[in-house]
């Protein structure tokens, strides 16, 4: 888990959300893992580092994998966000998150 990471569940726990479960594998055959999933929501989300480098997700198989996996997940019925570390940093990733609560969970 990367440090950006762990910032955002900071921010989830102090905007008193529910605590999402951390690198939650869902697909049954194959090793996806979501960054942070909300089970009974469906709801999940993923952060994605190193968008201006040559990180993993920026090269075209790294890419074409994830699209891979939000696909499949889609096709499973969850809600995906996915969010950079930049995005998270610039406190856009919470608001995103609550207002997804905000709108779609019944409190």
């Amino acid at each position: 888990m990367s440090s950006w990471e762990e910032f955002l569940a900071n921010q989830i726990f102090e905007a008193k959300l529910p605590e999402p479960v951390r690198e939650y594998r869902f697909h049954k055959t194959r090793r996806f893992r979501f960054d942070f999933a909300w089970l009974e929501h469906k709801f999940a989300v993923e952060v994605h580092g190193q968008v201006w480098g040559r990180g993993g997700h920026t090269s075209g198989a790294g890419f074409t994998k994830d699209r891979q996996k939000i696909n499949l997940a889609i096709l499973d019925g969850w809600k995906v966000m996915e969010m950079t570390t930049g995005q998270v940093g610039d406190c856009l990733a919470i608001g995103w998150i609550k207002e997804y609560f905000d709108k779609f969970v019944e409190k």
